[in-house]
Parts: structure tokens; sequence; C-alpha cells
């Protein structure tokens, strides 16, 4: 355990020792806000031209749910720039060499990765909440609380950087990764059928937005965890069996 809890600090000093990670986190903050506020000022301003018809109403997670997905994508990146820049330049072979049980590397990396999302999430949930009422005014539907959409936006975020570190492991591009990330969290929401329903992409939006489908939230919840789980075990088996 303390091999573990000296790595992580040292992760956690790599991580914030450089600009990259951290402006990839503000750019997903960004984006979500910026997201969901137009999707709710777009249905608004259809309301009021009457695009629409003045009954209309837009629930919250029509808003909120888009804007942590293209969230999630944005903290991918985040996640595989803590991996895959110490591969290209080679700063991972003294990483190794200081541990050199490396599934303790790659087990640091995702928790700093995912520590970090959870705190992000916390924080983005109420404020996406917030700014989609605002813009969505008198014609705001089913409201989500801010408490459940701190708990949802931390929830999709967390697997979603552990998702990001176990890619940078296995492919070790960061290119490849997300490309990989791409398909797993974006391109499954929309497989034709039931071809997706236990990809990550769909179980997250089902956690977020609680959308049509066969199961709930718990369920989305536990299957894109369950996919972020798996994906590091094999990361980490992987990395202990291969040159660094």
């Amino acid at each position: 355990m303390s091999t573990l809890v000296a790595s992580i600090h040292a992760e956690w000093g790599k991580a914030w020792g450089v600009r990259a990670p951290l402006l990839w986190l503000l750019a997903a903050v960004v984006a979500a806000l910026f997201t969901a506020t137009t999707l709710a000022n777009d249905f608004a301003h259809a309301v009021s031209t009457g695009e629409l018809a003045p009954v209309s109403t837009m629930p919250t997670v029509d808003a909120f749910g888009p804007g942590l997905t293209v969230a999630q994508i944005l903290i991918v990146v985040f996640a595989i720039h803590l991996v895959t820049p110490e591969y290209s330049s080679g700063s991972i072979a003294p990483a190794y060499l200081a541990q050199p049980r490396r599934s303790i590397v790659v087990a640091a990396k995702a928790i700093v990765a995912s520590l970090t999302a959870l705190i992000t999430g916390l924080a983005l949930g109420p404020l996406t909440v917030l700014a989609s009422h605002l813009m969505i005014g008198d014609a705001l539907g089913d409201p989500l609380s801010l408490g459940q959409a701190a708990i949802r936006a931390a929830g999709a975020l967390a697997p979603a950087a552990v998702i990001g570190v176990a890619l940078g492991f296995l492919t070790r591009s960061a290119v490849a990764s997300l490309a990989t990330a791409l398909v797993l969290l974006g391109l499954t929401i929309m497989a034709p059928g039931d071809h997706g329903l236990y990809l990550p992409g769909f179980a997250s939006m089902t956690f977020l937005t609680g959308g049509p489908g066969t199961y709930g939230h718990a369920i989305g919840f536990l299957i894109l965890t369950g996919w972020a789980l798996g994906l590091l075990v094999l990361a980490a088996v992987v990395t202990q069996r291969r040159d660094a």
C-alpha cells in the first residue's frame, strides 16, 4: 500500500507539472457548459419564435446529457495526456526503473485521473444544470436537481478518465487512444438496434439521462464502470509483460 501511495504522490506531481492536462480539463468544463447552454438556448428560441408550440418544454437532461458526453471525451484526452507523452519522450523508462511493478504505475495514474475527474464532475454537473435552466427559462420541463447532476456527472467522468489512462497504456499513442475512445464512448451511442446496449457509450448516456433502454441509471453506471475497470486490468497486464 505504501508503494502505491508513493506512486500516486509522484504521478500527481507529474500530472500538474505540465500545462497540457490542465488545459484539457478546462476545455472539458467549457465544452460541457457551451454544449448544454447552446441546446437549451436553441430550444427556448424555437419556442419564442413559434417554431415550437408555446406549451413545449425541455427536460434538463436533454441539455445536460449531451454536454457531459462532450466533456467525457475531453476528460479522456486529459487522461491520455497523463500517459502517452511519457512514451513519446522516453520518460516512462525511468518511471519503470523506479517502480518495476508497472501495474502500480498504471494504477497510480488511473487513481490520479479518476480522482481529478470525480472532483471536476461534482462541480461541473450543478454548473451545467444551472446554466441550462437559465437558458431554458419558462420552457423548463422535468428539472434535474443539483445533487443528482453532481452524482451523475462525477459518475460519468471518473470512469471515462480511467478508460483514457487504460487506452493510453494499451496503445502508447495519443491518436490511437483517442480514436478508440471516440468509438467506445461516442459512436456506440448510435449503434443500431440492441447492438450497442452494453457498450460504454450507451451505458453512459443511460446513466446520465435515463433515456429509453432495457435498464436504468444504476445498471448504466455499473456497465460503464465495468468497462473502465476491465480495460484498466488489461492495460496493467499488458504493460507488465512488454518492454517499455
